[in-house]
C-alpha cells in the first residue's frame, strides 16, 4: 500500500499538469521542461515506492505453501503472484521516472537520431533509410533540427571497414546507412548506423529512433496541410507518400540531392508541432502510441536503464532469445530492387510441421508473393 501511495504521489503532477494543458489548449513548448523538473521532485517518492514494493515481494516469497492449509495455500499463492507483478511494474515505472530527465537533457544535452524508413522499400527493421534527422534536447527543450540524407552522408564514407552483408554486394559497393539496418534485431542495427554515421563524420547519439511514413502521415492528418511553396505544394495525411516519392524519384532523380525535399520539409513540420495547441498534441500522443504498438516506431537508447523499459514494453525492436525447448518462425523481407513496391506487394505462407517416426519433426513453409500494383510509379517489380 505504501509504494502504491508513493508512486501515486510521485506521478500526480504529472498527470494533473498533463490535464489542465488539454484543458485550457495551451502550447507545449515547455511542457518537456516542466515535467522533467516534476519527474526530478519526485525521484525520492518513486525510490521510496520500488523499495517497498520488493520489500512486501520478498516477504511474501518467503511463505512456505506446504506448510500451511490448502486454503490458505491458494491464497498466498495469488498474494506472491500480484506481489511478484506490482514490483516489476513499479520497477519498470519507477525506472522510466528516474531516467526520463536525463534522457529530456537535464544532465547533459541528449541527441537522438531519427530515421526515416520507407516501408514502400521493405527493409528487416522497417524500411529503407533515405533521410535522417538529429535532435539535440537540453533541459526538456529541443534546442536543435539537423535533417540530413543517407545519400550525402554515405558519400563521405565510401571505404567504411564494416563488412558488407553477402546480399548486398549484389547492390553496392560499400556498406552505407542507407542499408545499415540490415539485422532483424534493431538493437543490433543500431549498433551498425552509429557506427557508420560516426564515420560520416558526424558524433554520437544517445538514441536512435525509426520512423515509417505512416507516422508523418498521421502528425499531417491532426494538424492538416503543410505548404512548400519551393515545390509548389503542400503536404497532407493523403499525399505525403506519393508527392515525396514522385519529387525524389522523377523530379529531382537526377539532382545532387534528390532527397532535398525531405530536408526541406522536417523544419516545416517540426515548427508546426512545436506551436501546436495541447489538444493536436494528445491527439498525436495517442495515435504515437498506437504507432509504437503496431512498431511503426523502433526506440533504441544508449542508456542501460532505458533501453530495458523500451525492451520491456516491446518498443525496442528487438527479437527475443528463445530457450532451447522453443521454436518460432520469424520470416524476415529484404526490397533489394530500388523500386517503392512493397506497399504493393501480396505475401501468403503456408507452414505445415509433420512428425516423423523418430520423433523428429518435419517443417515445410511455401512462400508466394503477388505483385498487385499498377506497374506505374511509384510500383515495380
Amino acid at each position: 500500500a505504501v509504494a502504491g501511495v508513493q508512486l501515486t504521489e510521485a506521478i500526480k503532477p504529472i498527470v494533473s499538469y498533463w490535464g489542465g494543458l488539454t484543458a485550457v489548449g495551451g502550447s507545449l513548448q515547455s511542457a518537456g521542461t516542466e515535467i522533467g523538473q516534476m519527474m526530478v521532485v519526485g525521484t525520492r517518492k518513486v525510490e521510496i515506492a520500488m523499495k517497498e514494493a520488493e520489500m512486501a515481494d520478498e516477504l511474501l516469497q518467503q511463505f512456505n505453501l506446504q506448510q500451511v492449509s490448502p486454503a490458505l495455500a491458494e491464497t498466498i499463492a495469488t498474494a506472491q503472484v500480484k506481489a511478484r507483478t506490482f514490483r516489476e511494474a513499479v520497477d519498470l515505472l519507477g525506472s522510466l521516472t528516474k531516467q526520463l530527465p536525463n534522457a529530456l537533457g537535464f544532465t547533459t544535452p541528449q541527441y537522438y537520431l531519427l530515421l526515416n524508413q520507407n516501408s514502400n522499400e521493405l527493409r528487416p527493421t522497417g524500411g529503407f533509410i533515405g533521410s535522417v534527422v538529429l535532435v539535440k534536447i537540453y533541459q526538456g527543450k529541443i534546442e536543435e533540427i539537423v535533417p540530413d540524407t543517407a545519400q550525402r552522408l554515405d558519400g563521405q564514407n565510401k571505404y567504411s571497414d564494416l563488412e558488407l552483408p553477402t546480399p548486398l554486394k549484389a547492390v553496392t559497393a560499400y556498406y552505407g546507412l542507407r542499408d545499415a539496418n540490415w539485422e532483424p534485431n534493431f538493437p543490433t542495427s543500431v549498433r551498425t548506423i552509429e557506427e557508420l554515421y560516426k564515420q560520416a563524420g558526424m558524433g554520437s547519439v544517445n538514441g536512435v529512433i525509426a520512423l515509417t511514413p505512416r507516422v508523418v502521415t498521421d502528425m499531417l492528418g491532426v494538424l492538416g496541410p503543410l505548404a512548400l511553396p519551393q515545390y509548389g505544394f503542400s503536404l497532407t495525411a493523403a499525399n505525403f507518400v506519393e508527392k515525396t516519392q514522385q519529387q525524389i524519384e522523377i523530379v529531382d532523380k537526377n539532382k545532387y540531392n534528390p532527397k532535398q525535399v525531405l530536408v526541406d520539409f522536417v523544419p516545416v513540420l517540426m515548427n508546426r508541432l512545436m506551436n501546436g495547441s495541447s489538444g493536436e498534441m494528445r491527439e498525436i500522443g495517442l495515435k504515437l502510441f498506437q504507432r509504437l504498438v503496431n512498431r511503426d516506431v523502433l526506440i533504441y537508447f544508449t542508456n542501460s536503464e532505458l533501453e530495458k523499459v523500451a525492451t520491456t514494453l516491446g518498443w525496442s525492436g528487438e527479437i527475443k532469445p528463445i530457450g532451447a525447448q522453443d521454436d518460432y518462425l520469424y520470416v524476415v523481407d529484404a526490397n533489394l530492387g530500388g523500386n517503392k513496391s512493397s506497399g504493393s506487394i501480396v505475401k501468403e505462407m503456408a507452414l505445415s510441421a509433420t512428425v516423423q517416426r523418430d520423433a523428429s519433426i518435419k517443417n515445410k513453409l511455401n512462400l508466394r508473393y503477388t505483385h498487385a500494383g499498377t506497374l506505374k510509379f511509384p510500383d515495380g517489380i
